[in-house]
């Protein structure tokens, strides 16, 4: 194939018509023969990768399973490593992988050691990951955790989504008339109810 790069012992070994193609790293890319358009960094990386193209594996047996999976980016030690024959998937981090299946069609999953197990699913961080903050780290109590300057809202440890109501962020303030919404409301039909479990 014409337009490739090769560097290191044996990548791109089984490449015939393939063309495009970035290889590098021991066995790097080791069976492709006809993918086009891929790049493939790190020892082992892309290994079974036959007829997949426009893949970007990057570390160590990154996508080392690949078969003819196409528009994949796995970015870490053996990210990616299950796929075979997915699809449009992203994993980030040293270990981030997919179903065993590797049939997975636009999954992600980031973070080191995070797994999907479905397509069209988002998964971040792995099982250990217990707190998200976002522009600082989550306090004790919660587990979903804004930076202060933009919200109040968190989601805590007792699984209570929480957000203040401060009337110095409000603005165009206008009086309703407390009769018509006393008439609404008594428009309401209410109800008390029980939840029925294991239905």
């Amino acid at each position: 194939g014409n337009y490739n790069c090769f560097f290191g012992s044996s990548a791109g070994f089984s490449n015939t018509t393939g063309y495009s193609n970035c290889f590098f790293g021991r066995e790097a890319g080791f069976s492709t023969t006809t993918g086009i358009r891929n790049c493939i960094f790190g020892k082992f990386a892309g290994h079974a990768n036959t007829t997949g193209e426009y893949n970007a594996f990057y570390g160590y047996e990154a996508g080392y399973l690949n078969v003819d999976g196409k528009n994949n980016a796995f970015f870490g030690a053996v990210a990616g490593t299950n796929n075979t024959s997915g699809y449009q998937n992203t994993y980030i981090g040293g270990g981030a992988d997919g179903n065993v299946e590797g049939t997975l069609i636009n999954a992600t999953a980031i973070g080191y050691g995070a797994y999907v197990t479905a397509s069209y699913t988002t998964v971040l961080g792995s099982s250990l990951n217990t707190k998200w903050g976002f522009g600082h780290n989550a306090a004790s109590g919660n587990i979903i955790d804004f930076q202060p300057a933009l919200t109040s809202a968190k989601l805590t440890t007792a699984g209570l989504w929480t957000s203040q109501s401060d009337k110095r962020l409000k603005d165009h303030f206008e009086k309703l008339d407390r009769r018509d919404i006393l008439d609404r409301i008594c428009e309401l039909d209410i109800e008390r109810w029980h939840s029925i479990r294991d239905v």
